[in-house]
């Protein structure tokens, strides 16, 4: 789900393997494992995206 997310914003270069690392410890760090948690984990990387 992550990736389909994430392909949905260019300014996301992580590839596949690195969003599904990232994706785990999101869900790890914040005890969700669901749709939801995949949206906050993209729009968490977007919002670093912004800053750079």
């Amino acid at each position: 789900m992550v990736q389909i997310l994430a392909r949905r914003h260019p300014e996301i270069t992580l590839t596949d393997e690195e969003l599904k690392a990232g994706a785990v410890r999101w869900e790890m760090a914040h005890s969700q494992i669901s749709g939801r948690a995949a949206q906050q984990f993209i729009n968490s990387l977007l919002s670093k995206a912004q800053e750079t």
